[in-house]
């Protein structure tokens, strides 16, 4: 049964990667869930430089993840989004890692008005593989940003049941998101961003055992990480060079209803020569499971930015 599996977030915690978050002041990178590092507003309202950010992360349940991401400048006001990313987990003793490829174009930020055109492509060859398509439009203030994105994901679920081998159950999962940022307050930020999922199945009936029999211990645990929705808000605190900001975010299973909440710390400092490092952590906790462990995460990396 899939409720005596560990948590998704004790074993496939995603990395911390806010690919396209990096047009939207952020400098920090997770695939669906995670911080964002927020930068001022006199910085994103100029034209913005290539970027390249690389992070790595840890957390208590042995959990390694990496990322690799790059914001680049193209003709006419617009960037090319481009990135990849991985995550090694324990699942009872057993080695389980996914992998993660974004694509995506954006208009320039520096517009009154921002689009946004992404693809991810994320899972475990022949266990469980998810695709998202997103558009995101933003709109620009002179010390704020509003933006609205709509998402289409198709998930695979491949049984390795010897009976009916190398079925491919296709779920397809419609979901809408916004973010507020405001920085008109001196040299604070603060964020408040949410999305809901909806499903195309009753991803609930994963839990019955005449069904969960015929998928891997990977594919159901991979599968709890399909959210009913997560929402997070965020304060910062942006000094000369420095940002510090704390984060809290929630979010609810699709396939058992229980609740992770998740605490982080977030700071930032840019060096010269355009290099920047990043650091993050925090804890998860499991509400309406009291008998998983808390989960500890840490992340670390640096981003490289120049003009062309």
């Amino acid at each position: 049964m899939m409720g005596s599996r560990k948590s998704v977030w004790q074993v496939v915690k995603p990395p911390l990667v806010i690919f396209f978050s990096i047009l939207t002041f952020s400098t920090s990178a997770s695939s669906e869930e995670g911080g964002e590092l927020l930068l001022p507003f006199e910085q994103m309202m100029q034209s913005m430089p290539n970027l390249i950010q690389v992070m790595v992360g840890f957390d208590s349940e042995r959990s390694q993840t990496f990322s690799a991401d790059a914001d680049l400048r193209l003709p006419n006001e617009y960037r090319l989004l481009i990135g990849v990313g991985s995550n090694t987990s324990d699942l009872d003793g057993d080695e389980l890692k996914t992998g993660t490829f974004r694509l995506g174009v954006s208009s320039d930020p520096i517009n009154e008005y921002q689009g946004t055109l992404s693809f991810e492509d994320w899972g475990v060859k022949g266990e469980i593989k998810r695709q998202r398509w997103a558009a995101t439009v933003a709109r620009w203030g002179q010390n704020w940003n509003l933006q609205g994105t709509t998402t289409y994901r198709q998930i695979h679920l491949i049984t390795d049941h010897p009976s009916v081998q190398g079925v491919d159950v296709e779920v397809h999962s419609p979901a809408a998101g916004f973010s507020i940022q405001y920085g008109g307050w001196g040299k604070w930020n603060i964020r408040l961003s949410g999305e809901k999922y909806w499903y195309s199945v009753d991803t609930a009936v994963l839990l019955d055992s005449r069904i969960n029999q015929f998928f891997s211990a990977e594919t159901l645990t991979l599968s709890s990480s399909f959210l009913k929705y997560n929402g997070a808000a965020e304060i910062g605190y942006q000094f000369k060079k420095l940002y510090f900001g704390v984060e809290g975010s929630q979010n609810k299973s699709a396939i058992d209803d229980t609740r992770s909440v998740t605490g982080t710390l977030l700071f930032s400092i840019d060096l010269p020569k355009g290099i920047g490092l990043q650091l993050q952590g925090g804890r998860t906790v499991f509400p309406d499971t009291p008998d998983s462990s808390d989960v500890t995460f840490a992340q670390a990396g640096f981003s490289f930015s120049w003009s062309q």
